[in-house]
Parts: C-alpha cells; structure tokens; sequence
C-alpha cells in the first residue's frame, strides 16, 4: 500500500506522525511525507522519504498576516477589548452566539489558507502521479484533504490534542441552520470548495473532518465526536537528540522542567513578553530546593538579567527523555507539551 502522510511545514506537527509513518513503512509499506520544502531536512532527519511542494517560503509569516487581518476586522466590528477568539473550548450553547461562532470560522479559515495553499497545486499534481491508496494529514493540514479529493482516495486525519476545533464546528454548522439563508456564511467550506472545484472534486464535510480521525489523546481525555476514530498509542519522537550526561543520573532532589515550545525562536513578540515573564518566574522560584530546568535558545539565554544557582539552561533536551525524572513540568500548552 502506498501512503501519503501531508503535513504543512511546521516541525511539531510532523513530529508526531512521524512513528506511525515509521510503523507503516516497517510494515513494508510505501511511505512518503509531503511538505513545504522547509520542513524537507527535518522529514529526512527521520529516515523518510519527502517530497517537497510548494515555494520555499516560511509559513510564519503566512499566518500572522492572514490572522492579524482577521483580528483587526474584529477589532473594527467590536472593539479592542472583547473576549470573542479568545477561549475556543467553549461548549455552553447559550454562550456560543452566531457572532462568536463565525468569527472563530473566520479566524479558523484564515489560519488554514494560510498553511496549506501554498502547497495545494503541487501536491495534488505529485497524487496524480503516485497514485497514494491513503493520505493521513495533519489535523491543520487541509491540503491532504484537497489532494486526496482530487485522486478519489480515503484519507484521515491525525491528532495529537483534544479537539476542541472540531466540536467548535458542529456547534457552528448547528447555529449556521439556524441562521437566514443570506447570513449562512461558511468561510472554511468556501475555501475548501473552491480548491475542490480546482481540482475536479466536490466539497463535503469530510474535507473538513477527513473521512475518519487517528486519535492519539488518552481516552479518558477524548471529546466525543460522531466522526469514526482510530485509537493510536501515542510514541513522542522530539527530533534527532543526544541525552546529556546530567539527565542519565537521577537528580539529588526535585527537578521541574520550564519549555516553552519552537514559537520562543520564531516569533518576535511571543519572545519578548516569554522573556519578561520567564525572568519573574526564575527569580520567584530562586530560593526553593529544586533544580530547574529551562529549554531556552543561546540567544536568549544571554537576554536574561539574572539565573539563579537551581537553574540549568539548556537550548534543547528530548522530553520523553527527562520528564520521567521531573516532578512538575511547566509548558505553554503546546501540543509537543501537552
């Protein structure tokens, strides 16, 4: 069998498909990983085939002016100061307002434009040719869908955390029923439809959705959902790493973990506001009897003004590696972290 793993370039969403790929092509499967080319060296760091579509642009970027549009669109109808994007967990139905829901499809659509179009054209050409039996995209990586609509093959869709977008969207399409027929907007179904127009498909949900969904979350943690799931052992792959000499020994007391995810190193404005938040959190901890461990880039490291003596910074530690010795691990919610 032939399959398509797809995933927009991110690291941390590659990475967590990265064991079933290896499990499918142990199998004796053939295994390939589509992406934006800047995520090729990281596909082939894990011994698996790439194949790079698309130009080779940073997707950050991407997604912060697509976001930051829709934020000032919202900004403009309600002001600086509402709460409208800002908790997707929502499940309250009498606070779940078609206002508040179709803001969140905008902000949603416009996040996913902005990670898959760039990959569209070339990965439904490269399906075309190879002739995938399967695509298993990331569950923000649309463009498998697209493709695998265009060359008539199943496709699912992989998960790390629980998905609170996708009961966001049945509360949505229930409210949208509701609604006048010229108010019925659906931002991501028109963008989905309009690729599957391109490329000789017709939208249903299950562009959305994928036809079924790999789960990885705890099933004690699993949100309902009518959508068929395959339940997967969740295996943490971080990246090639190499375990320090200071994490092969158990600590002499209490070790806490701090890491704060890639968005540290790409994102200017998440950095300067970690930083400043980071610098209270170690001198407020500076006096307690633990070890704290800190994944921080050198260059930041240097921004610090003060690190007291229970601290150790580190530009990098394999989690799966040292969080069997920590007592407590604080992340920024991440889902490498979580």
């Amino acid at each position: 069998m032939r399959v398509l793993f797809v995933v927009f370039p991110w690291r941390t969403h590659l990475q967590h498909m990265v064991p079933l790929a290896w499990a499918l092509q142990a199998a004796g499967h053939e295994v390939r990983v589509a992406s934006g080319p800047d995520l090729t060296d990281a596909v082939t760091a894990a011994g698996l085939p790439a194949v790079p579509v698309g130009p080779d642009e940073p997707v950050f970027e991407k997604v912060e002016h697509e976001q930051g549009t829709v934020y000032q669109q919202l900004v403009a109808a309600h002001g600086e100061h509402n709460d409208i994007l800002v908790d997707v967990c929502e499940d309250r139905e009498e606070v779940l307002t078609w206002e508040r829901l179709r803001w969140g499809s905008r902000f949603l659509a416009a996040t996913t434009r902005a990670c898959n179009d760039a990959m569209v054209e070339e990965l439904v050409e490269y399906c075309r040719w190879w002739q995938p039996d399967l695509v298993l995209w990331d569950w923000l990586s649309h463009a498998g869908a697209i493709a695998a609509t265009a060359v008539g093959v199943p496709h699912g869709r992989m998960r790390t955390e629980l998905a609170v977008e996708d009961r966001a969207r049945r509360h949505f399409l229930r409210v949208r029923q509701e609604q006048r027929p010229e108010d019925r907007e659906d931002p991501l179904a028109d963008w989905l439809g309009e690729w599957a127009q391109k490329v000789g498909g017709v939208f249903s949900e299950e562009m959305v959705t994928g036809r079924f969904a790999v789960e990885q979350m705890v099933g004690s943690m699993r949100l309902e959902s009518p959508l068929p799931h395959l339940p997967l052992r969740y295996v943490p792959y971080n990246g090639p790493s190499v375990v320090p000499q200071w994490a092969r020994r158990d600590p002499a007391g209490r070790r806490v973990l701090a890491t704060f995810g890639l968005s540290l190193a790409t994102d200017p404005a998440t950095a300067a506001s970690l930083l400043q938040q980071m610098q209270g959190m170690l001198d407020a901890l500076a006096d307690l009897d633990l070890e704290l461990v800190v994944t921080l880039p050198e260059r930041f490291q240097r921004e610090l003004e003060r690190v007291p003596g229970n601290v150790r910074l580190v530009e990098f530690v394999p989690l799966h590696a040292i969080v069997p010795s920590c007592s407590a691990v604080i992340h920024h919610g991440g889902v490498p972290g979580f």
